[in-house]
């Protein structure tokens, strides 16, 4: 692909945001059917160096394209999100698409009806561009395994991108895509913003109806946005959140503005934080950056409150054995039957979710005793504050983090602060909050209780108005011109 000279077209894109791009699109400056093409484009061209999609589809995203512009061009009603060019994750049903999960054994795993996640942001005006790429199975924090091949982090290609939701993540901060839908189950949304500096949100469980989307378990799986920004990520939503009687678990609640609190001041609030457990096995840059943000809160009037965590181990392992008893058994099928299809990382994973009656029964009923834990730490708070991850996106193909003097391996260390979110259902959004000289990004989350979003979309964009939103990365580390001849 010829990019535009000195890319400034897509430099431009690269920092508009969705608010931005509704405006043009309303005076008619600029046309969903071109930006939809242009953005088909330099993703296609993006794929040898990051490899953020598994899979496009542009008949469609330009079909939808062309009705959004219709929209506009006759001043019809439109939602903020009507003509925004966006993707899913590659566990999320699109019709007459294949869901692979990055596994060969689902290449022909050909969906006969869109999700209900994609449903709504049709009906909402958004152009689907794709599927993106991730960890195999979903099984991974780093995105190294999937049959598609890794995912590479656009702001520095020899890192990681995070797991296991890493195509989306790559393909918003690489500006292919206004936004994307990814999955959590245990960090796989919040892991890969921090890793790629985008916004991302796990939202309470069943915010967004998980019909038509492959399940790791169903007491974890969770449906989010990844968005360049706080304001977009509530846009996202606002649009994609709602009630769905096909799905068990939705959340039978009405309609919300979740950008309804964004501007409101934060005096007055109180955030809790536990401090040992932040900083303890923490990148220093990174230990230094959230200390900073702390220091920003408290300049804008929020009280801090320090406490010490009991010993969280238990629970964790009963997070594991929920999420992996799950995986186990909605993939027995390939284990059973394909089991070279998986990589062996994914299969042994898979097979510690061969777990007992009352180990899982136990796990699931311990949920009360966390749950209890947690409304007493977060007694007389608003909401609670940590890393996100303890360390920056690690190169491809390492294993193990060596931080003040000794070994960690990965994945425990990148979920530390993520997976208890999911055990306990609770909304976290992770919002950026700097980079180091590799121009590799670290991210804080801020947790909130059960249907807390807008607050927390009020406290991220507060600290997003002060940090600022992260530079866009150089598209010379992805996008590569041809050569003439």
């Amino acid at each position: 692909m010829e990019m535009p000279k000195q890319c400034e077209e897509y430099n431009f894109l690269l920092s508009c945001t969705i608010r931005q791009l509704h405006q043009l699109y309303q005076s008619r400056e600029l046309s969903p059917v071109e930006v939809t093409a242009y953005l088909l484009r330099a993703a296609e061209a993006s794929q040898p160096h990051i490899n953020s999609f598994i899979r496009f589809t542009p008949e469609r995203a330009l079909a939808e394209a062309r009705r959004a512009e219709a929209i506009f061009m006759s001043k019809a009603p439109a939602t903020l999100l009507t003509g925004m060019p966006y993707n899913v994750k590659d566990l999320i049903n699109v019709a007459h698409t294949p869901t692979t999960l990055a596994c060969e054994a689902y290449y022909d795993n050909i969906a006969s009806e869109d999700s209900a996640v994609v449903e709504r942001l049709t009906a909402a005006g958004a152009v689907l561009m794709g599927k993106t790429n991730t960890s195999q199975l979903a099984m991974g924090p780093t995105n190294e395994v999937s049959s598609f091949g890794p995912v590479r982090n656009p702001r520095n290609p020899r890192h990681i991108a995070g797991g296991s939701s890493g195509g989306s993540g790559a393909s918003v901060a690489a500006g292919v895509s206004t936004f994307s839908i990814g999955t959590d189950q245990g960090g796989s949304i919040r892991i890969p913003s921090a890793c790629s500096g985008v916004v991302g949100i796990k939202p309470t469980h069943g915010r967004i109806s998980y019909y038509g989307t492959a399940s790791a378990s169903h007491l974890c799986d969770h449906l989010g946005p990844l968005t360049r920004t706080v304001d977009d990520n509530a846009a996202v939503l606002s649009c994609a959140g709602g009630y769905d009687p096909r799905h068990k678990y939705s959340l039978n609640r009405p309609a919300e503005d979740f950008s309804r609190l964004i501007g409101t001041p934060l005096r007055g609030m109180s955030v809790l934080v536990p401090l040992d457990f932040c900083l303890a096995d923490t990148d220093p840059l990174i230990a230094k950056e959230f200390l900073s943000v702390l220091e920003i809160l408290r300049t804008e009037g929020v009280r801090i409150k320090e406490a010490a965590l009991p010993d969280l181990s238990d629970y964790w392992t009963a997070h594991q054995i929920i999420f992996m008893a799950g995986n186990q058994y909605n993939n027995r099928q390939v284990i059973d039957n394909h089991p070279d299809a998986l990589d062996p990382e994914t299969y042994k994973r898979l097979k510690a979710g061969h777990v007992s009656a009352e180990e899982y029964y136990r796990s699931v009923e311990l949920k009360d005793k966390f749950e209890q834990l947690f409304s007493e730490l977060m007694e007389g708070c608003d909401f609670m504050l940590t890393p996100t991850i303890p360390v920056f996106p690690c190169a491809l193909g390492q294993d193990h983090i060596e931080l003040n003097g000794r070994n960690h391996a990965i994945h425990p260390m990148y979920s530390r602060y993520t997976w208890f979110c999911n055990y306990l259902g609770i909304p976290a959004l992770s919002v950026p909050c700097g980079m180091n000289s590799d121009s590799l990004p670290c991210a804080v989350q801020i947790i909130g209780r059960w249907g807390d979003e807008a607050l927390l979309y009020q406290i991220g964009a507060a600290l997003e108005d002060q940090l600022g939103v992260l530079p866009p990365p150089d598209p010379a580390n992805y996008i590569k011109k041809k050569k003439k001849g």
